[in-house]
């Protein structure tokens, strides 16, 4: 395997919060990789760091091949060039700037990038506004792309077909899954199951040391008790009661 790119110590903060707290990460040739987390995880912002978009200071970044990045559909600006074939598989009929719908810049956009002569593409949302039948073409194009892919969706059955791997961002770090989008899902019950399992064993132990304790505790009653009585008897017995 080829490396691409690389990053270390990618940190940004946004009002006093951790929005990307990142030791290191590896994207290789071939590589079919999904970021996933919930809705402001930093995604997009982790995206515009690896592209030079947003300098995060201290960070080391390598970019050992050139990439092409598919923006979400409000950050597309539209270029002159254009691959018209791929465009009109893609489901873009008319190419007229000024009249373009939605899911017509985005189609635009991803044939650009497809086109391009690139080691790796970074693709925001690249099915939004896209039918199935243009989502189904984008599959199979990726499927055939050589270069390296880091895709951010929502779309589950794109992920499935597309990704191998699975970038978790959740409070600014980055976990590893093997596997598409339903294995990452599969792990995390497997995670959540266990994670469960330990803290009912963590309440049962607690449980018996605090049973353990408190019985402890009544056999110190009990000695303390019994030591007052026997001191009390000799006490008595001393006075001659």
């Amino acid at each position: 395997m080829e490396l691409i790119l690389k990053a270390k110590d990618i940190r940004v903060e946004f009002k006093g919060r951790d929005v990307l707290d990142i030791n290191e990460l590896e994207v290789y040739d071939y590589d079919r990789i999904g970021l996933v987390g919930a809705n402001g995880a930093g995604k997009s912002t982790l995206f515009k760091v690896l592209l030079g978009e947003l300098i995060s200071p201290g960070c080391k970044m390598n970019h050992l091949g050139e990439l092409a990045y598919i923006p979400q559909l409000d950050e597309v600006t539209l270029q002159e060039e254009k691959d018209f074939a791929l465009v009109g598989k893609l489901g873009v009929e008319q190419l007229n700037i000024q009249t373009m719908s939605g899911g017509e810049e985005t189609r635009l956009k991803i044939a650009q990038a497809l086109s391009a002569q690139v080691h790796g593409i970074l693709a925001d949302e690249p099915t939004s506004h896209l039918d199935r039948e243009g989502i189904d073409f984008l599959i199979g194009q990726l499927k055939y792309f050589t270069g390296a892919l880091l895709v951010i969706s929502h779309d589950r059955y794109f992920l499935d077909e597309i990704v191998d791997k699975i970038w978790e961002l959740k409070d600014g770090k980055i976990t590893e899954y093997w596997g598409n989008y339903s294995d990452y899902l599969r792990q995390k019950e497997e995670e959540r199951k266990s994670q469960a399992a330990e803290y009912e064993q963590f309440i049962a132990e607690r449980a018996r040391l605090e049973r353990a304790a408190e019985e402890k505790r009544k056999q110190a009653r009990k000695i303390e008790q019994k030591a007052k009585g026997s001191s009390k008897k000799k006490v008595l017995k001393a006075e001659g009661v």
